[in-house]
Parts: structure tokens; C-alpha cells; sequence
């Protein structure tokens, strides 16, 4: 028995690792700021290369009248911010150079700050595709520009004014489109699938370039358009249908202009006739409306789905012939002969195979937003109701106990005497398409879970399913899998500061990106490190690295570079209002001070005015902010690994020093 699971366990991690994601338009990067109201505040944040810069905010406290200002400092964007808020981003600011200003009419000593930034979103011109399940179907692509058929197809461009890009909590990219005539507006539900993912979602309308030969229509969130909303309200969304229906709830904001599309009723025909408008990989806004020179058609009514969770149990999506990639995620499926739309894309394969791009049925999400009371007004096409009564679910559809995603959206009171697993950063983990992930703590029930110390087992409320230890290829892997009393991949220990199976020897752990798995269990490394104890703010930390993979780490107030070895002496956090570098093993700075006539460093007690913590880094050094030109400097003939001071030198590798976020 054990090797058969083992067996479908391969095809299932196959599947959730091309599951369908928002493309990356943006990485995050360290930085660490924060005013108090005692005096007025500056800063640059440069990024060289950048498409696009966006700040997130920790926390916003501002006093009455006091402001925080962002401003390209090209002058192409400008904004001000008021008030008390939390946890948010920015809109994108389309430059590599934002000044930041606090101001007030008046400024009071106090030790709460008005405001905290723990990160700035680098927006990168050409990103890499994030999964293989949006593709071109044409022997090359056949997408064009909106400015390149504006005037070729003036319905259609007019049609497509509904169509939204859409940034989602900083660096991540999708379409979506208003749907209805109340400001609702949909995608997929893995682009929005909570609320704290629909509350930090840029909604950016005539998002287009002004002329087809334009070089920036194949750069990411170039040619900008008008951003109506930085926050969205979530409505309703499902794993199943893979959509998520939101609402611009801005009433400052006039979307009469953009106007509106409206779905079919009744299923899609074989061999019909459709288009798109999309955002493909971030870009300016493209239609797709040829195939390899004709008219692309709806290929399939009963594609399975090529969600991982359903993929062997479910059909009923459209098989499709558009040219997309990552970013057109949400995009409008729609007919040519009325414009409505037919179907939602969300996925897909086109491959010497016969595989196809795939889309889920308007008719089926028309059909559950009404069952519910959902449906926005004039969201479907008067007269498109199906004249007949529509044939029972086939037996393969999964029943409701099988639907691994809630199907509203999650209250923000979670139920009682659930857990909740946090990484040492205090990231939550959650589950997500049978995959553990870390990331800021949801309030949702893809972060609850009810744990058995008696069995040992660990379910997760969002699919039901147990965390689960599984052997493949050698090592032992974690996702979730159906509960079961006498599985022996699912018996948990969850004790002190680690999470740890009580038969293979492993422990849940962190990974280099935000998966969450397993691995031999080692009470010194930190990546092992979780806690049911998740309020407080999430830290960022950072290690130190050096081009020949050394890290710098803290022992006994000395700084050294050796092997990585994941403990709580390799991390520190960068505050760049203050220009110090703490340590978090010990919590004291990187301190540059004087003896027998050299300049040396350690750490020592945090002090914001000690001048020897003042710390710059750039240009891939750590550079003193106050003993000018003297650069942190690591001589890999050093026996004993010492981290010293040293002349700063244009291209000397020993003072090269990357700053790698860790989760």
C-alpha cells in the first residue's frame, strides 16, 4: 500500500509544481525604516534597474495634519498619505528613485512610530515565467498591442477598457475585469484568495502604450494607466471554478468610462469563435485575436481541469487556442460574435500533444454566484439563460466535501481552538493547493489547523486534509493528503519550538523560497524553528554572503565568515533610518571601532547615536557611513575567519557582501 501512495504522490507533486501562479513582476527587498513624530524625516530609496518601485508599509500612525509623502524623484508620480493604517503597499511608482518625507505642522518627542516600511518591491522589465501552465498555442506569439489595432477594431478596443492589470501585494501580476454594472470585478482565485491578498491588489485600468512599435508593450507594468484602487474587497472566491469575485469600493473613483462586460448564461459552443484583452507577463495591455492566422475557437467543453487538486477529478473547463502567458491569469474569454464572455482563463498546456490552454465556463460561475445571492447586477447578458434545464453534475465532479478552497470569502474572527504555526520570523504557514507555505500570518482557515496529540495528527481547515510525510526518491517530502487514522505519515509531535514526525525523524522546516517541508531533525538549525505563538510583527531578517558562499555571523560579540550552518548567529536586520546592522543572535550593532591603531569591528550594545554603527549598503558592500571609505572585508586566508575593516576597493571580491532576505 505504502508504494502505491508513494506512486500517486509523484504524480501529485508533478501536478501542485505547475500549478497555475500570478507571474512576478517585483522581488521584495530588505528595507528597514521608521519615524517617530520628534522631527521631520527624508529618505531616498534607489534601485537601479527598477520598472517600477513600491513601498509596504508595517504600520501608518500619522498625528492629525502630518503627512508622509512618496515622490519619483523624476517627478512622474506623486502622493501623500494621512491617517492610521496597517500592513499595506504602495501603488507602483513607475521609476528606480522614490524620496520619502515625513512633515507635520508641529513635531513632539514620542516613542511610537508614525510610521514603519519593512520592504521595497523592485519591479523587474522582463520577468521569468513563475509556472509552465499559460502558453503561447501559435507557432510564435500572435498577441499584438491594443495601440497596433485600435483603429483596425474599434469595438473591441472600446470592449476592452474593462480589462484591468492587476499588482497583487507588491510584486505579483494578473488580469481581471469589471464584470456587471456595481463595480465587481473578476479573476482567478489564485491570483485573490484572501483577504489580506484582496486588500494589497492594484487595480490599473488603460494600462496600453500610445503607438504599436513602442518598445516598452514588452515591459513589465510599463506605459501606465490610471490606477482606481490600491485595496479591493473581497467577495467570494473558489478553489473548484479557480475564480475570485471583488469590489471596488471606492466611491471617489468614477468606472463609468471603463464601462463593463457581461457573461453568458448558457455554456459555450463547440468551435465558436473567440478573443481576449490581457496582461500578459505585466505588460502594457495586448489582444489576442488569431491563431497561426485564423480565428481561434473554443477546442473542448469538457477539458479537465488543470488545477493540481482537481486535475484527475474534475472536467467541465473550455479548451482554448489564445496566445497567453503568465499575468493574462483572470482574462476575459470572449466571444466574437456578441462580445460576452463565455469563460474565465486560468490555465492550460498548448504542446505538440494536443494539450490546450484551458478556462473555466461563465455559465458554471454565473450559476454559483446566483445560487448564493452573488450576482452582480447586469452581469449577464440579457436572453443568454439556457433554454433548457441544464443536465445533472457528471459523477466525476467532486462533492462538496472534496472542495479543498473556502467558497466565501474568510471571516476576519477565526473560529475557536484552532493552531496556528509560525515560522522564527513569525511568517504563518498555510496551505495551499496541498503545498505548506510561509508568508504573513492570514486569518483564514488555509491557516488554522486542529492538532491530535493523542493520534499525532495535524489537519488543515481549508481542504481537511492531514499534513503528511511521504517518501520519494530517496527523502522524505511534506504536503496533505486525505486523513487517515492508520496512516503513519501523518502522527505529529508538536513540542517546544519544533513541529517533529514521530516515526521518520523529520521536522517541518523552511526552505530557500516559501515552501515549507522536511528534513532531519537538527535542534540547531533554525529553519526548524516554529512556534504556535504567532502575534507580533513579522521581522525580516537577513544574512550577510559572501561571493565565495562564507557568511558572516556573531560569536562572542566577534564577527566571523564560515560555512553556512543555519543557526541564529548568521541572521541580522538591517535598519536603514538608523544605519545599523543588528545582530539578532546576541541583539547588539555591528560596531567599527579603534584599537592599537586599526580600525576593527564586533558588535556592541545598539545605541542610534553611536557613530561607529552607522552602516551604508551599496553597490554590494557594506560600507561605514561615519569612518569614510572603510568597508567590511573578509580575507579568506585568515585562519581564524576574522571579519575586519579595510580601505574600500572598486572591485575587490573581498569586500563584495549580498544581503540575502531569508524567510
Amino acid at each position: 500500500m505504502v508504494s502505491l501512495v508513494a506512486a500517486l504522490v509523484g504524480v501529485l507533486v508533478a501536478a501542485i509544481h505547475a500549478s497555475p501562479q500570478p507571474i512576478e513582476i517585483g522581488y521584495p527587498v530588505p528595507l528597514h525604516l521608521r519615524a517617530n513624530s520628534s522631527a521631520s524625516f527624508h529618505y531616498t530609496i534607489r534601485r537601479d534597474g527598477a520598472s517600477f518601485l513600491a513601498v509596504h508599509f508595517t504600520v501608518l500612525a500619522l498625528p492629525p495634519t502630518a503627512t508622509v509623502s512618496l515622490a519619483c524623484a523624476d517627478g512622474s508620480k506623486h502622493m501623500e498619505l494621512i491617517g492610521a493604517r496597517n500592513d499595506f503597499y504602495t501603488e507602483s511608482f513607475p521609476c528606480s528613485t522614490i524620496d520619502i518625507a515625513y512633515t507635520a505642522p508641529t513635531y513632539t518627542a514620542a516613542n511610537a512610530s508614525v510610521f514603519e516600511i519593512d520592504q521595497v518591491i523592485h519591479g523587474t522589465p522582463d520577468p521569468s515565467s513563475s509556472g509552465p501552465l499559460e502558453t503561447i498555442c501559435s507557432i510564435s506569439d500572435e498577441s499584438r498591442a491594443v495601440a497596433c489595432l485600435e483603429g483596425l477594431e474599434p469595438v473591441k478596443y472600446k470592449t476592452s477598457r474593462a480589462v484591468a492589470r492587476l499588482r497583487l501585494s507588491g510584486g505579483r501580476g494578473c488580469t481581471g475585469w469589471l464584470f456587471g454594472s456595481e463595480g465587481h470585478m473578476l479573476t482567478n482565485s489564485h491570483c485573490i484568495n484572501s483577504e489580506r491578498g484582496a486588500a494589497n491588489t492594484q487595480v490599473e485600468f488603460d494600462a496600453r502604450c500610445s503607438t504599436c512599435k513602442d518598445p516598452q508593450n514588452k515591459v513589465a507594468s510599463a506605459c501606465p494607466g490610471t490606477v482606481v484602487a490600491s485595496s479591493v474587497k473581497l467577495v467570494v472566491w473558489d478553489e473548484l471554478l479557480d475564480f475570485a469575485l471583488v469590489k471596488i469600493d471606492n466611491p471617489s473613483v468614477g468606472l463609468a468610462q471603463y464601462g463593463y462586460l457581461q457573461g453568458r448564461d448558457a455554456p459555450p459552443a463547440l468551435g465558436e469563435h473567440i478573443w481576449t484583452a490581457h496582461h500578459p507577463k505585466g505588460w502594457p495591455k495586448r489582444f489576442s485575436l488569431t491563431y497561426n492566422g485564423d480565428v481561434p475557437t473554443i477546442t473542448d467543453l469538457d477539458k479537465a481541469s488543470c488545477m493540481p487538486n482537481f486535475k484527475y477529478t474534475a472536467k467541465g473547463s473550455i479548451g482554448h487556442l489564445l496566445d497567453t502567458a503568465d499575468g493574462s491569469s483572470g482574462a476575459p474569454i470572449l466571444s466574437t460574435k456578441d462580445n460576452a464572455v463565455i469563460a474565465l482563463h486560468n490555465c492550460g498546456l498548448c504542446d505538440d500533444r494536443g494539450d490546450v490552454n484551458g478556462g473555466i465556463k461563465m455559465s458554471s460561475i454565473i450559476q454559483f454566484l446566483r445560487q448564493r445571492n452573488l450576482l452582480p447586477k447586469n452581469a449577464v447578458v440579457p436572453g443568454s439563460s439556457p433554454t433548457v434545464a441544464p443536465t445533472p453534475a457528471p459523477t466525476s465532479t467532486p462533492t462538496a466535501a472534496e472542495t479543498t478552497g473556502p467558497t466565501t470569502a474568510p471571516t476576519s474572527t477565526p473560529s475557536a481552538n484552532y493552531l496556528r504555526l509560525c515560522t522564527f520570523s513569525k511568517r504563518g504557514v498555510f496551505e495551499w493547493y496541498r503545498a505548506l507555505y510561509a508568508d504573513v500570518i492570514e486569518l483564514s482557515p488555509n491557516a488554522q489547523f486542529d492538532y491530535n496529540p493523542t493520534s499525532g495528527a495535524i489537519s488543515v481547515r481549508s481542504n481537511h486534509e492531514c499534513l503528511d510525510a511521504y517518501e520519494a526518491n530517496g527523502a522524505f517530502h511534506l504536503h496533505t493528503w486525505a486523513c487517515a487514522s492508520d496512516n503513519v505519515n501523518q502522527q505529529w509531535t508538536v513540542e517546544g519550538d519544533r513541529v517533529r514526525h514521530r516515526k521518520h525523524n523529520v521536522c517541518l522546516t523552511t526552505t530557500a523560497s516559501t515552501t515549507i517541508d522536511v528534513a532531519t531533525c537538527n535542534s540547531q538549525d533554525l529553519r526548524q524553528r516554529f512556534s504556535t505563538a504567532c502575534d507580533g510583527p513579522v521581522r525580516s531578517f537577513v544574512k550577510l554572503r559572501t561571493p565565495k558562499g562564507l557568511y558572516l555571523s556573531e560569536w562572542n560579540s566577534g564577527v566571523y565568515a564560515n560555512g553556512q550552518v543555519f543557526n541564529v548567529n548568521e541572521l541580522f536586520e538591517v535598519d536603514a533610518s538608523t544605519q545599523q546592522i543588528k545582530a539578532v543572535s546576541n541583539g547588539q550593532c555591528l560596531d567599527a571601532y579603534t584599537q592599537d591603531g586599526r580600525l576593527r569591528v564586533h558588535t556592541y550594545t545598539c545605541d542610534a547615536s553611536n557613530g561607529n554603527q552607522k552602516w551604508r549598503v551599496t553597490n554590494g558592500k557594506v560600507e561605514h557611513a561615519t569612518h569614510t571609505g572603510q568597508c567590511l572585508d573578509v580575507d579568506p586566508t585568515d585562519p581564524h575567519h576574522n571579519v575586519q575593516m579595510w580601505t574600500c576597493i572598486a572591485g575587490n571580491d573581498n569586500q563584495r557582501i549580498e544581503l540575502v532576505p531569508q524567510n
